[in-house]
């Protein structure tokens, strides 16, 4: 069978961990799930089953020949479905590479990493204690040769006989042959020769755990006692407990949860962390999938459903985000993932994944949106004032129909604006109470008013059903529409003036300079604003954002050029051949962005973020100087 090579540096074992996996004295193997190959070892594995590294991972135990003919699982992953015996280990026989027949002690587990499923195999090589154990039983009929403490106790708690090997123990106890068991050891004897039963029970002696087993012989009136040391059987199951302990606090850190469900016994099991996630009593959960359906917001649940039948029916992996409400009727959000397992004849028997609190997430990206939907109407509302720069009418009947997609619900938004008696809107306005106002002002005059309000009941939020980020936008809506006004108004006055005063060409020219220039003032603050305050906000969120999200950001910046077109303008009216490729990095640059942050918001690499900052030196003479190229850009554009 050809082998599949499996690089080392895939391994999922990191960090801290890696370091305590190495450095374990007990063999420990990490394979795949679906194939069980092996992606790593520690050395004590390598040593116990005579492998070196190159000749192990990539390969599965069958290929290894582990298993030898009797007994072939599939994978690893088999086995951790077995029911282990009563130490907690599966107990199985392996074929090393030498030939020879071990015997070994397996704990199995599965673990999620990068959504990958991996296997954990611990192992504890029992060769030694199982030829102990058959020479404890080959021996018992000559007590004084074996190697483990042995000693026989009469009716009364008197030693009648004692091995070698069991005089640590008695010394330990303070006593000897001849002499009295201890008290609690004395009650045990009277018990097991009452019952007839052999009965086992675990003492210390010194730092060793040993376990007793007395045998009765009742016609006789003495039991046997044989003793077993267990010590290092115990210490691997307390680093198990320990394992398992620090899986769940990873799981807690990171508030997630882990499921499986039997999809032959409709059994669904969840990790201690899942019913935090639902808001629900630990122990409350049925337990089924049917009662998980009944958890999920009941928009979500047929979704939530298609999910995981295409995951079954098209073996693809499951993924789904769906909403839960808690009891104080809050809605939550949970992200889940998983995949289906099958049986060798391709038949579904289960699915496994994680569960993940994907609430916070989801409301920093509903709050993005609806600011990327507020920066859009205003730019729209830019764009709409130079194409209408000069009638009213067209001009707040566009405005009224650009506000109710900027508003959380816009399907149910109505907007109306309010000029001197005059009506500009998209609809009648309702006259609930749930409505934002703000008053339209010229001059120091209220003239008018913006109207926003919701045609249907709408839950609470800063303001009534509105956020207090809408506020802030029918705020700067109105004081925005009052400056276009108070411009047009201006500018008719202007227009009148200058048909009644022909003559007076001097004078209405000088007017017509103080327009522009206060145009060009308001014209220079908008554009600073957005240059020194929307700008680095974009910026920062595409930075936090993921990659197939930053084309929102884009955008907004792409409609937000115009408005930085007066630094631009700037730029290329002091520096003689700029492109606009180089325009943009020089505006990039003057902002303190360095080469990878340049890199990453231009979609392109470094070295050719680099080569444009060479070729902008060189068109500003101080290419192969120490001047410093951000500094320089500043003092060049302001001394201008």
């Amino acid at each position: 069978m050809e082998s599949k090579t499996v690089p080392e540096a895939a391994s999922p074992i990191q960090g801290w961990f890696a370091k305590m996996f190495q450095a374990s004295p007990l063999p420990i193997a990490i394979t795949t799930a679906d194939e069980g190959r092996f992606i790593d070892v520690n050395d004590s594995f390598l040593r116990t089953v005579g492998y070196d590294r190159e000749n192990l991972i990539g390969r599965t135990s069958v290929e290894l020949g582990f298993w030898g003919s009797a007994q072939k699982p599939r994978q690893w992953f088999d086995l951790a479905d077995k029911v282990p015996d009563a130490s907690g280990f599966l107990e199985k026989t392996i074929t090393i590479r030498s030939g020879q027949l071990r015997h070994c002690q397996l704990a199995v587990d599965t673990f999620e990493h990068d959504g990958q499923q991996y296997l954990m195999a611990i192992v504890n090589d029992v060769t030694g204690r199982k030829e102990a154990e058959r020479q404890v039983e080959d021996l018992a009929r000559f007590p004084a040769e074996n190697a483990n403490p042995v000693f026989r106790v009469a009716a009364d708690g008197t030693i009648l006989y004692a091995n070698q090997a069991a005089e640590p123990l008695l010394n330990y106890w303070g006593s000897a042959q001849g002499q009295t068991v201890p008290d609690d050891q004395a009650r045990v004897v009277a018990s097991t020769l009452t019952s007839g039963s052999s009965t086992r029970v675990e003492v210390q002696c010194e730092r060793r755990l040993l376990v007793l087993t007395y045998t009765p012989i009742v016609d006789a009136g003495y039991v046997n006692a044989y003793a077993t040391d267990i010590t290092r059987r115990r210490e691997i199951a307390t680093d198990l407990r320990r394992s398992e302990a620090r899986y769940a606090m990873v799981q807690r850190a990171a508030n997630v949860g882990s499921w499986e469900w039997n999809l032959l016994t409709n059994e669904l099991d969840w990790s201690k962390q899942i019913e935090p996630l639902f808001c629900i009593t630990p122990g409350e959960f049925e337990g089924t999938y049917e009662a998980f359906i009944d958890l999920v917001h009941v928009d979500d649940r047929q979704t939530v459903m298609d999910a995981i039948d295409v995951a079954v029916r098209r073996d693809a992996p499951y993924r789904s985000e769906y909403r839960v409400v808690w009891p104080d009727g809050s809605i939550h959000w949970i992200s889940a993932t998983g995949e289906v397992q099958r049986d060798e004849s391709g038949t579904p028997v289960r699915m496994v994944g994680i569960v993940q609190d994907a609430t916070k997430r989801k409301r920093t990206e509903h709050a993005l949106n609806e600011r990327l939907k507020e920066l859009d109407c205003l730019y729209r509302i830019s764009r709409l004032a130079e194409r209408h720069g000069s009638s009213i009418k067209p001009l707040l009947h566009g405005i009224a129909n650009l506000l109710p997609p900027a508003w959380q619900y816009p399907a149910i938004c109505r907007a109306r604006l309010t000029l001197r008696d005059k009506r500009y809107g998209t609809g009648r306005i309702c006259n609930a109470a749930a409505r934002q106002t703000a008053d339209i002002r010229v001059r120091g005059e209220t003239v008018g008013q913006v109207t926003i309000c919701y045609s249907e009941q709408m839950p609470d939020a800063d303001e009534g059903p509105f956020l207090k980020e809408e506020r802030q936008l029918i705020d700067a809506v109105a004081e925005r529409v009052g400056k276009m006004v108070e411009r047009i108004e201006m500018q008719r006055q202007l227009e009148t003036e200058h048909a009644a005063l022909e003559e007076a060409n001097v004078a209405l020219r000088a007017t017509m300079s103080q327009f522009h220039d206060e145009k060009r003032l308001i014209s220079e603050t908008i554009a600073e604003n957005v240059e020194s305050v929307i700008l680095p906000v974009l910026d920062e969120l595409a930075e936090e954002l993921p990659e197939r999200q930053r084309h929102m950001i884009a955008m907004t910046k792409c409609h937000l050029e115009d408005i930085t077109l007066p630094y631009a303008g700037r730029l290329r009216t002091t520096i003689d051949g700029l492109t606009p490729v180089e325009t943009e990095i020089c505006n990039l640059i003057r902002k303190g962005r360095d080469t990878k942050q340049i890199a990453r918001l231009r979609n392109t690499s470094p070295a050719t973020v680099n080569k444009h900052r060479e070729r902008i030196r060189r068109k500003l003479h101080i290419q192969g100087t120490d001047v410093n190229l951000a500094t320089h850009l500043r003092t060049l554009v302001s001394q201008r």
